[in-house]
């Protein structure tokens, strides 16, 4: 049986293209065991030379096995897979996002695959924190218009019981008054921190509740870079 095209030798007079391409270029064996690559390539998984990659399981960077499994399903169906985004795992562990295209170099399965990666991570940042940012302005602008409604309720119960005090017996007032415009300060506080939400902080995960808002934290100020935020009992 003759090896795919992409099992082959690359001929002399595409080495250039290959070894000098911006985009980090790979040849594996059918199994995916990597044959050839170049520098940006070896550069993208924190290497410094491609002989460092060579004889290694391209599936080994995968942070996610099924996202390999799924790119060799799709290539049973078609000979390309293309702009798959996928994160990698650098060599001190980091991740790296490209976007990567395959071709298998031939019908039979056993084929090589030749391929190229683009490094897309900086993108990826810059869409997480869009996302970020607009989860956070819709957060925020469902909080205040929140603690708008609390406050009218809220000034109305907190002047009633102004306005009773004076009237009430002071043990009376002690044993409930007391404790109900107690109760309105911490209310007010709350709404407080629903108008001053900086950024999302949730509370620790429960296996019993679902995600929830920690109002607290997202209202405080971030710590200082470098600050020691360590808590202490």
């Amino acid at each position: 049986m003759k090896p795919g095209r992409a099992g082959r030798r690359r001929p002399e007079r595409d080495r250039p293209l290959f070894d000098q391409n911006l985009a980090g270029m790979f040849r594996t064996a059918g199994d995916g065991v990597i044959l050839d690559a170049n520098e940006s390539f070896a550069r993208t998984l924190g290497h410094t030379a491609p002989a460092e990659l060579l004889g290694r399981h391209l599936s080994e960077f995968y942070v996610d096995p099924a996202r390999w499994d799924r790119l060799l399903a799709g290539l049973r169906v078609a000979r390309t897979v293309a702009n798959l985004e996928v994160p990698l795992r650098r060599s001190n562990n980091s991740v790296v996002w490209v976007l990567m295209s395959v071709i298998r170099g031939g019908e039979d399965p056993s084929a090589g695959l030749e391929g190229h990666v683009v490094d897309i991570t900086a993108r990826k940042r810059a869409d997480d924190l869009l996302r970020e940012t607009e989860a956070l302005r819709s957060v925020a602008a469902l909080a205040t218009a929140a603690a708008h409604e609390i406050n009218n309720s809220l000034n109305v119960l907190k002047g009633n019981l102004q306005l009773l005090s004076p009237r009430v017996d002071g043990a009376l007032a002690a044993a409930h008054l007391a404790p109900a415009l107690d109760a309105v300060k911490a209310i007010e506080e709350i709404v407080g921190r629903m108008n001053r939400i900086m950024r999302l902080e949730l509370t620790e995960q429960s296996a019993t509740l679902p995600e929830m808002l920690d109002l607290r934290k997202s209202a405080a100020p971030p710590p200082a870079p470098g600050a020691d935020i360590s808590l202490t009992a």
